[in-house]
C-alpha cells in the first residue's frame, strides 16, 4: 500500500463510527421497544396460563433464570467477538432472541413459558454487544457521545415499548400475543445491525480457544477493575433487576386496595414502566456531554451517589401514583451510570481484550438483574417487596463509597509506582 493511500486511514482510523452510532440508535431502540412492550405484563402473563402461587416468587425465577443462564454464556460470547468481531454477537443476539420471542406464545402451560424464557438467555446481550462494538470503533475524544446515544436509542425504546405494550394488551385476545409484537422488533433490530453496522478489526492471530478462567485472573489484577465489576452487579440489580419487580409491587398496591384513580392495571403497570426510561433517555444527551468534559472517575462517583439518592423514594411510596413518581425520579438520577462503567472499562482494558473486559463485566451485570427479581421472589412473601427496593439503596450508596475508596488506594500508591 502506498503512503497516500495508507493517508486517510491515519487521518480516519474509525471510518464507520457515524454510522455505527445511528444504525445502533435504532436497533437497540427498536430491540428494547420490543423487549419493554411485554416484560411488564410478565405477571399478567404468567396469571393467564394459570400460574396460581405468587407472582414475585414465579417472575424471580422466571427473569432470574433467564439472567442466569446469560452470565454463564456472557463471557464465553465476549471472546469469540476478541477472535472474530464484535459486530456478529450483535447479530446473534437480535436474530436469536427475536426466533425465541416469536415461539413463546405457542406456551399452554406456565413451565413451558418459564423454560422457553430462561432458554433465551443463551442469545442474551444486544446493547452490551452493541456497546463493545461502538466502543472498539469509536475515536476516544467522541466515545461519551457514541455510548452515550446509542444506550438514549436503548432507553427510549423502554420508554415506548410500555405505551406500545399497554395498547396491544387492550386490543389483542391474550397477553401472550404481545411476543409476536416483540419478536419481529426484536429481529428488526437483528437485521438492522447485520445491514447497516461496519466493524474495523485485526484479523484472527491463531486459533480459537476458551481462556475464560484465565482472562479473568488476568484482568482482576488490573486496578479498579475487580470494583467496576462489582458496580456493574449492583447497578444492574438496582436498575434493571428492579424493573419487573416494580411490575409486582403495582400489581399489590392495587390488589390491596390501593387508590388506583380509576385506572386499569393495564395503565399503571405501564406508567411505571414508562417512568424509569423516560427520565434516563432524556437525561442521557446531558450525561454524554459530562462524560466527555470531565474526570470520568469522578462523573461515575457522581452517577453512583446520585443513583442511590433517586433509588429512596420507590421504597416510601404507598400509593400507585407515588411509585410511578418515585422510579421517574430513579430513572433521572441514575441514568449516567452505565455509559460511565462503560467508559472506564474500555479505558482500563487490556489491548485486544476490550470485549472480553466488557463481556466480563456485563456478565456480572446480568448477574445482578437475575439476582434483584430472584431476591425479591424470595423475600417479597416474607418481608414485602419494599425491603428489596431498600436493599437497592443501600447497595448503591455502599457502590458510591467502594468506587471513591478505590480512587483513593490508587492515588495513595502512584508514587510508589512512578
Amino acid at each position: 500500500m502506498t503512503e497516500a493511500a495508507a493517508q486517510p486511514e491515519r487521518a480516519e482510523p474509525y471510518p464507520y463510527w457515524r454510522r455505527n452510532m445511528v444504525s445502533l440508535f435504532v436497533a437497540n431502540m427498536m430491540l428494547t421497544c420490543g423487549f419493554a412492550s411485554a416484560s411488564p405484563y410478565l405477571p399478567l402473563i404468567l396469571r393467564e396460563l394459570g400460574f396460581r402461587g405468587n407472582l414475585a416468587t414465579s417472575v424471580g425465577y422466571t427473569v432470574g433464570g433467564f439472567f442466569v443462564v446469560s452470565f454463564f454464556l456472557t463471557p464465553m460470547w465476549g471472546m469469540v467477538a476478541d477472535h472474530y468481531g464484535r459486530k456478529p454477537m450483535v447479530i446473534r443476539a437480535g436474530l436469536g432472541m427475536g426466533i425465541v420471542y416469536m415461539l413463546l406464545p405457542f406456551s399452554t402451560a406456565p413451565w413451558m413459558f418459564m423454560a422457553l424464557y430462561v432458554a433465551m438467555g443463551a442469545f442474551n446481550g444486544f446493547v452490551p454487544s452493541s456497546l463493545a462494538l461502538a466502543a472498539t470503533n469509536t475515536p476516544v475524544r467522541k466515545m461519551g457521545k457514541a455510548l452515550s446515544q446509542i444506550q438514549t436509542g436503548a432507553l427510549l425504546g423502554n420508554t415506548l415499548g410500555p405505551v406500545l405494550g399497554g395498547l396491544l394488551a387492550v386490543i389483542l385476545p391474550r397477553y401472550l400475543d404481545l411476543y409476536y409484537v416483540t419478536g419481529g422488533f426484536i429481529l428488526g433490530a437483528g437485521l438492522m445491525a447485520l445491514i447497516f453496522t461496519r466493524e474495523r478489526k485485526d484479523p484472527p492471530k491463531g486459533p480459537f480457544r476458551l481462556t475464560i478462567v484465565r482472562d479473568l485472573r488476568h484482568l482482576v489484577r488490573i486496578p479498579a477493575l475487580p470494583t467496576l465489576f462489582g458496580l456493574n452487579f449492583i447497578f444492574s440489580f438496582s436498575f434493571f433487576g428492579s424493573i419487573p419487580v416494580a411490575s409486582v409491587f403495582m400489581l399489590d398496591m392495587l390488589q390491596g386496595g390501593a387508590a388506583a384513580g380509576g385506572n386499569s392495571e393495564e395503565f399503571w403497570m405501564a406508567a411505571v414502566a414508562i417512568a424509569v426510561a423516560v427520565p434516563s433517555a432524556l437525561g442521557m444527551p446531558i450525561w454524554g456531554r459530562v462524560l466527555d468534559r470531565f474526570e470520568i472517575h469522578r462523573v461515575l462517583a457522581l452517577a453512583m451517589f446520585a443513583g442511590a439518592l433517586g433509588s429512596i423514594p420507590t421504597w416510601l411510596a404507598q400509593v400507585p401514583l407515588h411509585l410511578t413518581l418515585a422510579r421517574l425520579t430513579f430513572g433521572l438520577l441514575a441514568g449516567g451510570i452505565m455509559p460511565a462503567l462503560v467508559t472506564v472499562m474500555k479505558q482500563l482494558a487490556p489491548p485486544g481484550m476490550e470485549a472480553r473486559t466488557m463481556a466480563l463485566g456485563t456478565s456480572f451485570g446480568m448477574l445482578g438483574m437475575g439476582a434483584g427479581p430472584l431476591l425479591s421472589g424470595w423475600i417479597g412473601p416474607a418481608f414485602g417487596l419494599r425491603t428489596y427496593f431498600a436493599i437497592n439503596s443501600v447497595l448503591l450508596f455502599v457502590g458510591c463509597l467502594a468506587w471513591l475508596r478505590s480512587g483513593l488506594r490508587e492515588r495513595r500508591e502512584a508514587p510508589a509506582a512512578d
